[in-house]
């Protein structure tokens, strides 16, 4: 997947440099696409080598810990960056840009390097249950009374079996959340499981809906994930109020309006598109891990 991601950065700058705009949309969201089905193998990668530290390279763990940790800002930095440029072109150096495009690259294949040999090194070793929320993703903008359902995906990324796993979710004001606890039982070493949280518009604003996995009360996983609700109250020309994370899209539904809005929210690991999805109303998978 790396060197696909490479390549679709040398389309995109050769795009860029050639005034291509509507080739170089197409390809952000390929590259968005893209970012996010690795998001799932770093974190999985990352939380099996952090539990296997202490048998393997300690080394190979610090340098892959240091590119996870990094990767998914800088993801969401040039997708930010690009989908600003490719707006709103006169907002944002083109040089900036392109400067971004080659950071990006570097960063990709050197994330790549660490997470094979960790990759490898972490499969040799022998490591006890390790429950961990690998993503969460679903519709993250709402409008008040509107109801979806956000999927969690939960893996025990190590080797035994682990105890009774319990989930919980929890949200602000802002969420109705629908069975807030629920019980997976064990999970075997090396499946998964897929749990549905369905959540509710309730007010108008911003709410982070925390999920957590615990074994005996103990914390063992947790994950966050933002969902904005509008709707509501009308202004005074009877137009619906807006939240002030709202963004505005053109006619093909490409995300405008991103200047300033940096990295905040997303995680360390999985987050590479988050906000990006955020902004243009798709899924959101962010990911933390317990250490």
């Amino acid at each position: 997947m790396s060197e696909q991601i490479v390549s679709q950065l040398d389309t995109f700058e050769t795009q860029v440099r050639d005034g291509r705009t509507e080739e170089a949309k197409e390809t952000l969201t390929t590259l968005e696409e893209s970012f996010r089905s690795t998001e799932a193998e770093n974190t999985r990668v990352y939380t099996r080598s952090l539990a296997a530290e202490t048998e393997i390279d300690e080394d190979v763990v610090s340098a892959y810990s240091e590119s996870a940790t990094t990767i998914g800002i800088r993801r969401s930095q040039f997708l930010l960056q690009a989908a600003t440029y490719l707006s709103a072109p006169d907002s944002f150096e083109r040089s900036e840009l392109l400067s971004l495009v080659e950071s990006l690259r570097s960063a990709e294949s050197t994330t790549t390097e660490r997470r094979d040999q960790a990759k490898s090194a972490a499969q040799s070793a022998t490591v006890p249950a390790r429950p961990a929320i690998i993503g969460i993703s679903g519709k993250r903008r709402l409008t008040v009374g509107e109801r979806t359902e956000l999927t969690i995906q939960v893996e025990n990324v190590g080797d035994e079996a682990t105890d009774e796993l319990t989930l919980s979710a929890t949200a602000g004001p802002e969420l109705t959340v629908g069975q807030s606890t629920q019980n997976l039982g064990t999970l075997q070493g090396g499946s998964e499981q897929t749990v549905t949280v369905p959540v509710t518009g309730a007010e108008a604003g911003e709410s982070s809906l925390a999920v957590e996995l615990t074994v005996d009360d103990t914390t063992a996983a947790s994950d966050a994930a933002t969902v904005a609700v509008t709707g509501g109250a009308e202004t005074t020309d009877g137009t619906p109020t807006r939240t002030a994370t709202d963004s505005t899209a053109d006619g093909d539904g490409f995300p405008v309006g991103m200047a300033g809005a940096g990295a905040a929210g997303v995680g360390a690991i999985g987050g590479g598109a988050a906000l990006y999805r955020y902004l243009s109303d798709e899924s959101e998978p962010e990911s933390d891990i317990e250490e």
